[in-house]
């Protein structure tokens, strides 16, 4: 089954290939760590297939003067190969040449820059620089770069460049949907404003993104399992209803099941009472789902609660 983690890892690849979005859906018949490895080694390969160009000339730069070093790079070598030369430069001289660098420029390096390389030249730019680049991101729409970033940059620095995100729903949504590492979403979410928690799911509700939104819950410790998934109960009737027929559409039950095992008692009655769960089919499906997942005893109060109509249905 083709979960949404499956579509983030597609995304990634076809990004790295530069292919059109969607080209490769074959690749959702793989295992998700799978192709996260291709994607991983695939992008080692290119690297190393230029590295000792890129040595070179990282040698050549350390000779000069920073100031000259940053005009080649803007005038001559462009964004791409700057990329590449600085993951071989020593991280102190790499940080004081960024500083020489505007943040357009360093927001379209930024794109060709893999973090498993470059986690300590980000850690020793100024964090002010940072933000900045992480602005012209945002404007960009580049989440898959400004994702790859989260977990090689300080607390302080991803809280302010969230800030930066503010209450624009689909924006936090992404980001968090291509992080890499997804242990790092407890710190997201942890640092979420309320007004942006809420922004998320309107953004999953208006553009019918329930999956996505949802396939990060697994990701989230219990106590912030909870705290979405019982702000998400308290939403509008239509909200809820929106948010289980898409579930029921797309097919991974999983985080669904799992966000009412974490409900309040009367949040997972609502759940209960609404319309799609009294359509046979639809609840048939739910109830096959939580035998599947051997979540029977996590939901034990959800099945509780199911009206005497609702377990006719089910037999």
């Amino acid at each position: 089954m083709t979960t949404m983690d499956h579509v983030a890892e597609q995304t990634k690849l076809e990004r790295l290939l530069q292919v059109e979005e969607g080209s490769l859906g074959f690749i959702a018949e793989q295992e998700v760590a799978a192709t996260r490895l291709f994607r991983q080694q695939l992008s080692e390969f290119y690297y190393q297939r230029h590295q000792d160009a890129f040595h070179r000339l990282a040698g050549l730069s350390k000779l000069l003067p920073i100031s000259a070093s940053a005009k080649i790079a803007m005038n001559l070598l462009g964004p791409v190969l700057a990329a590449g030369i600085a993951c071989e430069l020593p991280k102190d001289r790499a940080a004081k040449l960024a500083g020489r660098l505007p943040t357009d420029f360093l927001a379209k390096l930024s794109l060709y820059l893999e973090p498993s390389r470059a986690g300590a030249i980000i850690a020793a730019v100024d964090e002010n620089h940072v933000v900045e680049v992480a602005k012209h991101l945002i404007e960009q729409q580049e989440f898959i770069t400004l994702a790859s970033f989260v977990t090689v940059i300080s607390e302080s620095t991803l809280k302010r460049i969230m800030q930066q995100v503010g209450n624009d729903g689909l924006s936090l949504l992404k980001v968090g949907f291509y992080v890499e590492d997804k242990s790092a979403l407890n710190l997201l979410v942890k640092m979420l404003e309320p007004s942006q928690r809420s922004a998320l799911l309107d953004a999953a509700h208006d553009q019918n993104l329930w999956p996505a939104v949802l396939s990060l819950l697994p990701h989230l410790n219990e106590q912030l399992q909870a705290e979405m998934a019982n702000l998400a109960a308290e939403g509008s009737a239509d909200v809820r209803e929106n948010l289980v027929r898409s579930v029921a559409e797309q097919g991974d039950w999983y985080p669904l099941l799992l966000a009412l095992s974490r409900m309040t008692e009367e949040n997972l009655k609502n759940s209960v009472t609404l319309a799609a769960m009294h359509e046979e089919a639809l609840l048939r499906e739910c109830a096959a789902q939580i035998k599947a997942l051997e979540m029977e005893a996590a939901l034990s109060s959800f099945t509780e609660l199911l009206t005497d109509e609702q377990k006719a249905l089910l037999g």
